[in-house]
This record gives structure tokens, C-alpha cells and sequence, in this order.
């Protein structure tokens, strides 16, 4: 606003320097003054529209951040029911729990689409033996061996929540980070069918 008064002194300035040269008769209405003046008026007028709508637009920013502000809680809000659910259902099923432990062949798990894709060599994919391991009602521990080759393992853990987590987040997939990707729907199924 400082500024807008500022140019509006200054718009004063030059039309009393104006009306003094028009009266000593160095400038008349002939030179173009006037449109001068008009051009000038209309843009400290749309300056003054501009500075009006400020604090319109800084009212539509709050009402946007007190929407997304509630957006953000009710998302909080869903993520701790989810857990809340997920605690409750692990107390409920621990009491009954029995770890199991299965042998599946890498075949197996192709076929019945648990991977999706491997970093393992085709020639090696027939000797390959998972050994999977129900540690808690929802937590599984995969471990892989080649065999005939004790240095070739991989172990890596799939949490229920996890899976269901990144298929919510729109993948089909899920990466174990151990060269290995699996099929979420298709995990899912499996460790239904052999282990609940």
C-alpha cells in the first residue's frame, strides 16, 4: 500500500508540473498531456484492483491449506485404524499361532505365480529350494539355496502388511531387494492356501 501512496503522490506531482507548464504556456492539451494523464490514472487504478484482490486470493489460500489440513488428519486418522486393526488381529490369532515351515522348488513358486521376476541364471532356476518360514501370523522368512552350492543363499522377510501396502500404493509387485520380485496377488493366494 506504501507504494501505491507513493505513485499517487507522484501522480500529483507531475500533474501540478503539467498545469504549471500549461499555464506559463510551454504545454498545451495540443502535445498529447492529457492522454498521458488518462494512461497514467488507469494504471495506478488497475494497480489499487491488484492490491484489492490480494486478500481475496490470500483468503482462498487459507480456506485450500485448512482443507488439505483436514485432509491430512483424516488420512492419519484411516492410517491408524488400518495398524489399530492389524495389532488387534495379530493379539486375537497369536494365542493360536503355530509356526510352520514348507520346502517349495523355485518351479513351484513360478508356477503358481509368486515371482514375477529373478536374477538367477536359467540353468540353475530347477535346483533352486525355498524354504519358507511362517515366524508370525503375518511376517514370513524366505530363505533360497542352490543345491550343491553353499554359497548361494538368499533369505529375505515378507510382511502381509507390506504386500497389502505397496498394492494400495497401485504396484503389482513387490521388489524383496534380493534379486527377486514377486507377484503380490499371487503371493498373497499362496501363503493363504499353504499356511492359514
Amino acid at each position: 500500500m506504501e507504494a501505491l501512496e507513493a505513485m499517487k503522490g507522484e501522480e500529483k506531482g507531475v500533474i501540478a508540473s503539467l498545469a504549471n507548464l500549461a499555464k506559463y504556456g510551454l504545454l498545451s492539451p495540443e502535445h498529447g498531456y492529457v492522454g498521458f494523464l488518462k494512461n497514467l490514472d488507469f494504471e495506478l487504478s488497475e494497480r489499487l484492483r491488484q492490491l484489492n484482490d490480494i486478500p481475496k486470493h490470500e483468503a482462498r489460500l487459507g480456506w485450500a491449506l485448512e482443507e488439505a489440513a483436514k485432509l491430512m488428519k483424516s488420512l492419519d486418522e484411516q492410517i491408524k485404524e488400518s495398524e489399530d486393526y492389524y495389532a488387534a488381529l495379530r493379539k486375537k490369532n497369536r494365542p493360536q499361532f503355530h509356526p510352520k515351515e514348507k520346502k517349495f522348488t523355485f518351479k513351484k513358486l513360478l508356477k503358481k505365480s509368486v515371482i514375477h521376476s529373478y536374477q538367477v541364471p536359467e540353468i540353475q532356476v530347477p535346483k533352486v529350494v525355498f524354504v519358507i518360514i511362517n515366524r508370525d501370523h503375518d511376517e514370513f522368512l524366505f530363505r533360497a539355496h542352490i543345491k550343491g552350492l553353499s554359497l548361494f543363499k538368499r533369505e529375505f522377510v515378507v510382511k502381509v502388511e507390506d504386500l497389502i501396502s505397496t498394492k494400495e500404493n497401485g504396484s503389482i509387485h513387490y521388489d524383496t531387494n534380493e534379486g527377486l520380485e514377486l507377484n503380490i496377488d499371487g503371493t498373497l493366494g499362496f501363503l493363504n492356501s499353504n499356511f492359514y
